[in-house]
């Protein structure tokens, strides 16, 4: 079976989709290898990968309005069985939709959280209208949506999308995140580690720690790592200047590779404020190199409640505030026993090799191959 997959871009610096979809890619190579996968996606500067497991990627120039004259005339002359696309609003996906309903063939869309109500807020004016052109047309028209928790699939159900959907969550590599023993520190570390954007709550975290009394954050810093916007990281450092908080909280580029890895295993504490999260593959990562984390209830991880390995709450600051309070007074004993906890919950639910046989699943049946997965849910 031949299946296209069809992203914006793979680059390090794009965050969760880019991983996610190429770890997927990796696990259906091992275990799945009668699904051959090729990846259609737009030039970058630093590619998570140009070519692994036998898996061809494809890359296309991008022209300054966003389209690809090469990409959309190559669409047309292979030969491929499923059509698999991931994000909206970008003209690949509505290219690979297109050529997909012309030919008659199956087709997946992954939003990857851009139908959710926060981001639907973002832009709302250009997103009507791209609604109205195409997106709604190439959902509608889709065999299949992959959503990765359900809130997602209850936010496109609302929008009165009736098509079939795909309930997988992303997957973890889990050997990846056992192979840097924890560090100890003078400091304990709170750790952010994401894109940094102001749907990410950062704000909201400075504020909180400003506010923490001195008792309980005398032995604790802030450390903030990851790629955004130039003048919101600016504006962010200059929040940090005016809450007098310079001393106790830093920004730092974004780490990939064993460098990210490392600054988990740096950290005792995770934090993730965000508006709007389909999924958040950091929170899995952090489960999974055994941190306690809070998150807020715009983020699928009501699990962290249940495995008691964090905390799940409103996204404001003195929910935040409460939150920290609780975490900076628990011993390294009682944080260590979470952070354990976190990784069975990363192992039972999201290895990749699970979502990796899923995902598999998903194909054979679209390819008339297997009965429906339980996981599709088609009301």
């Amino acid at each position: 079976m031949r299946v296209t997959q069809v992203i914006e871009s793979i680059d390090v610096c794009t965050g969760g989709p880019a991983r996610s979809v190429t770890n997927l890619i990796d696990a259906m190579a091992t275990s799945h290898p009668s699904i051959q996968n090729q990846i259609f996606t737009f030039n970058s500067i630093s590619p998570i990968r140009t070519e692994a497991n036998g898996i061809n990627v494809r890359f296309f120039e991008r022209s300054f309005a966003g389209t690809s004259s090469k990409m959309k005339s190559t669409l047309k002359s292979i030969k491929t069985d499923i059509y698999h696309g991931h994000g909206l609003w970008q003209l690949p996906v509505h290219y690979m939709a297109k050529r997909a309903y012309l030919e008659n063939k199956p087709y997946v869309i992954t939003p990857r959280g851009m139908l959710e109500p926060w981001p639907m807020t973002q832009n709302k004016f250009k997103k009507q209208i791209a609604l109205y052109l195409y997106q709604l047309k190439d959902l509608r028209n889709s065999s299949c949506i992959h959503v990765t928790s359900v809130s997602e699939a209850e936010n496109i159900r609302k929008m009165g999308i009736r098509n079939p959907i795909a309930l997988i969550p992303n997957g973890i590599n889990l050997c990846e995140f056992t192979k840097v023993p924890r560090v100890k520190k003078e400091r304990k570390k709170v750790l952010f580690l994401s894109r940094i954007h102001k749907k990410k709550g950062i704000e909201m975290l400075i504020e909180s720690w400003q506010s923490l009394e001195s008792t309980y954050k005398n032995n604790w810093c802030v450390e903030v790592i990851g790629n955004g916007d130039k003048d919101y990281i600016k504006f962010l450092n200059t929040l940090i200047y005016q809450k007098g908080c310079q001393d106790s909280i830093t920004i730092k580029p974004p780490v990939f590779g064993i460098d990210k890895i490392n600054a988990y295993s740096q950290a005792d504490l995770f934090v993730l404020p965000s508006y709007s999260e389909n999924f958040g593959i950091v929170v899995a990562e952090a489960l999974a190199s055994g941190l306690p984390v809070i998150t807020t209830m715009e983020t699928p991880w009501q699990e962290l409640l249940e495995y008691d390995c964090g905390l799940w709450i409103e996204p404001n600051s003195d929910s935040l505030t409460g939150a920290l309070r609780n975490m900076l007074l628990k011993s390294d004993r009682e944080l260590n026993e979470m952070g354990k906890r976190g990784k069975n919950l990363v192992r039972t639910h999201y290895s990749i090799e699970s979502v990796g046989n899923s995902m598999a699943n998903l194909y054979q049946w679209l390819n008339r191959q297997i009965k429906r997965p339980k996981f599709v849910m088609l009301d």
